[in-house]
């Protein structure tokens, strides 16, 4: 069973989910989409492989542009951290006083060279487009990969997500291109996760 996430319904408008492919709405934001990925994966009948798609914006140094697929290959929560007189300051890249587990970045594993979407690092915020934010290594920003990323390595279920960008990250709020990118990711999607069922089949079959 594969399951497929997005945050919102308007994001899964020309999705068509195929048989046995559940389609499901996290909502937007870290702590929804957090909540609701790890309720999803705590479940008796969990998932073999999840797939979340959506919308992002593009950074203006990235190499990609409006209406791009990509597949993001690492994600971060970009602003978790504090801020001091000399600005702000990524949790990550701080000497912690407390001892827990933190890295910067969290990678897909899954992704190989059957895939072919150009792959990307993401940025994920609930402060959309937040001056503060360390940019320089990543190509877009969103606003629920970072706890998909981490509860799905937890739980230890493929996992792969897929971006369109819809828009620039920009303060002066430059048009947007929701109609196209909807059209584009519900597109790329439908590809992706056929392709994906294909070879879960295929690879349980061969199992046999």
């Amino acid at each position: 069973m594969i399951d497929v996430i997005f945050p919102t319904r308007t994001e899964a408008r020309h999705f068509d989910a195929p048989e046995g492919v559940r389609t499901h709405f996290c909502g937007v934001g870290l702590t929804d989409a957090a909540i609701f990925i790890a309720g999803l994966l705590a479940k008796k009948e969990r998932p073999d492989a999840v797939v979340m798609g959506g919308i992002a914006g593009v950074y203006a140094h990235s190499r990609f542009k409006i209406g791009d697929t990509v597949i993001v290959e690492r994600e971060r929560e970009a602003d978790l951290g504090f801020f001091y007189p000399d600005g702000f300051r990524l949790l990550a890249r701080m000497d912690n006083v407390l001892d827990f587990p933190i890295s910067e970045w969290i990678t897909c594993p899954w992704i190989d060279e059957r895939i072919t979407l150009p792959r990307a690092s993401s940025n994920s915020m609930n402060a959309a487009m937040a001056p503060f934010a360390p940019t320089d290594d990543a190509d877009i920003e969103n606003m629920e990969g970072a706890p998909f990323f981490k509860a799905c390595v937890r739980a230890g279920v493929p996992f792969f997500e897929l971006r369109t960008i819809s828009n620039e990250v920009d303060l002066n709020r430059k048009e947007w291109d929701y109609e196209g990118s909807i059209k584009r990711l519900g597109h790329q999607m439908n590809l992706f996760v056929r392709s994906l069922a294909e070879t879960m089949q295929r690879n349980s079959t061969e199992a046999l």
